[in-house]
């Protein structure tokens, strides 16, 4: 049993970020105006806590957060284009929405080197414990 979500179920960043622009909101609040907005919905409280989360760690998102716990308030003050477009392309569960970020994927040489080295170094180490 598969754990997707329909994409019609699913809340996307743009319909996030049109509920949260500019108002105060703990995220109760938030959640709340989330089903009120798209109530066939399916997003629990703490993929919004995962969500808010990410968009605090990301450089494309003006965000503040008072307090802590759920009682904390959020100011969603402005989002740049590319956070939308790069929330949605890397959505795992339906990989075809958008254009791919190839950047995102891309080594040095030296780490790709060391990379192939632990692994090789890995493997061996697996057949002298007899795990393969």
């Amino acid at each position: 049993m598969t754990n997707r979500v329909t994409e019609k179920h699913r809340v996307t960043a743009k319909q996030l970020v049109d509920i949260i622009l500019g108002k105060e909101m703990s995220t109760t609040e938030i959640w709340e105006a989330v089903k009120a907005a798209h109530p066939a919905n399916t997003m629990t409280r703490q993929e919004l806590a995962l969500r808010l989360r990410s968009m605090i760690r990301s450089p494309d998102v003006k965000i503040t957060k008072k307090g802590c716990g759920p009682r904390a308030l959020y100011k969603l003050t402005s989002v740049s284009d590319k956070f939308v477009e790069r929330a949605e392309v890397n959505y795992r569960a339906n990989p075809r929405t958008g254009t791919p970020d190839k950047t995102l994927w891309h080594f040095h040489p030296k780490e790709l080197q060391f990379c192939n080295v632990h692994k090789m170094f890995d493997q061996a180490l697996a057949s002298v414990q007899g795990r393969i």
